[in-house]
């Protein structure tokens, strides 16, 4: 997949504007950050490093013009907690400790995986003794934290018995950039302290089907 598809095939899945997909490519290549050269037939092939620094710079800054910077913070962020919640499944995502290999591994390997189907399909609940469970229902999303640069790669279902629930599980890595445990953390509320508001961008199971796409050009 060339640059100008993917810029493209981002826009499509992810809900940005074409021209705002552009402008982050043209900043990141500019910065050295994706793959160049050639042009038209001949431009270069986008490899996995390139599709998820693009869809992390997208979906992780706020403006274009500071998406090499702020992309260079994302490719930096280390997992900083892992939740498994007793669920036999091996997704690969959860044993990076990078971003960008998470996402790699999470939508070439697990997303179409034969442990994505068991997942979505409500098998291997520990269910009560007796139980039937009436529904099952699951979630995958993507979320960035834009302004604190965290990211969360989350996977969870729950099972319904008589209108209950009696079972949940969740599966998910979290990313964040090392903290500097050198430097005092600021404790209790400063005069005219106003809470700040966090951006986020979210993509649900639809965002990243369609997107994963990417991976088989």
């Amino acid at each position: 997949m060339k640059l100008s598809e993917l810029v493209t095939h981002t826009s499509d899945w992810v809900g940005v504007p074409r021209t705002v997909v552009e402008s982050h490519a043209r900043y990141l290549r500019e910065a050295g950050l994706l793959t160049t050269g050639g042009r038209g037939l001949a431009a270069s092939e986008m490899n996995d490093d390139d599709k998820v620094r693009l869809l992390i710079s997208v979906c992780g800054t706020s403006v274009a013009s500071d998406a090499a910077a702020r992309l260079n913070d994302w490719l930096n962020c280390q997992s900083v907690e892992v939740v498994q919640s007793d669920a036999p499944f091996r997704f690969e995502f959860p044993t990076k400790s990078t971003l960008p290999s998470a996402l790699i591994a999470f939508f070439k390997r697990d997303l179409q995986s034969a442990e994505m189907k068991a997942w979505k399909s409500g098998e291997r609940f520990e269910k009560p003794r007796g139980a039937q469970f009436q529904a099952t229902s699951d979630m995958l999303s993507l979320i960035f934290v834009i302004d604190s640069i965290r990211a969360n790669i989350n996977l969870q279902r729950v099972a319904v018995v008589d209108s209950k629930i009696e079972a949940k599980q969740t599966i998910s890595n979290r990313f964040a950039l090392t903290l500097d445990f050198s430097k005092p953390l600021p404790i209790g509320r400063k005069e005219n302290y106003r809470a700040k508001a966090e951006f986020t961008c979210q993509l649900s199971e639809e965002n990243l089907i369609g997107w994963s796409g990417c991976f088989d050009e």
